[in-house]
């Protein structure tokens, strides 16, 4: 039962959405280039949603999926600050105590063998369930083959599981995901 639906008062500048964790709303903030990027947290105390602590985000990376336990950002694809492979930043969620928070456990990347053009496009989409990060990839610098690398948690890190395409010609593969 969804119950009756609810405006939730916001403390500061935050973006047009965020990933939903069980039990825990992400919103991601805005913040000028070179800025860090503030996070806060929601969650249902007494049937309403209240504010519930914040955590911040590098610059240059964007909230991009969530679980009661994990919180995942990319970096942004094609920001003009940035070069090189794309990266995600996995944060490990802790709603143990009154206020939630995120505590960084490591980064992610592409696999190797891909092109450059598809490794710079590692973060266009982001799709996490428990212990499975699947993490797309789409050519920013050159027509590539799009990709998807997954990821498990076993328990103490994050391991490259599988690559899937990077192999044939240009196409949006890995552009949007779900798990």
């Amino acid at each position: 039962v969804l119950g009756a639906a609810q405006t939730v008062p916001l403390t500061a500048d935050v973006g047009f959405g965020g990933p939903l964790g069980e039990h825990v709303i992400a919103l991601g903030g805005t913040a000028p280039p070179g800025d860090p990027v503030p996070v806060r947290f929601f969650r249902p105390v007494a049937g309403v949603w209240g504010a519930a602590g914040s955590a911040t985000l590098p610059p240059g990376f964007q909230l991009s999926a969530m679980t009661d336990d994990w919180l995942v950002a990319r970096r942004v694809p094609g920001d003009p600050s940035f070069t090189g492979d794309g990266e995600v930043r996995v944060f490990r969620v802790d709603t143990t105590g009154p206020s939630v928070s995120a505590l960084f456990v490591t980064s992610l990347g592409p696999d190797p063998s891909w092109p450059a053009a598809l490794r710079e496009g590692f973060g266009t989409a982001v799709a996490l369930d428990g212990d499975l990060l699947a993490v797309g990839a789409t050519g920013l610098s050159a027509p590539t083959p799009g990709g998807a690398r997954l990821f498990r948690s076993d328990g103490t890190g994050w391991v490259p599981a599988l690559s899937l395409g990077g192999a044939a010609g240009p196409s949006f593969f890995g552009r949007s995901l779900a798990v």
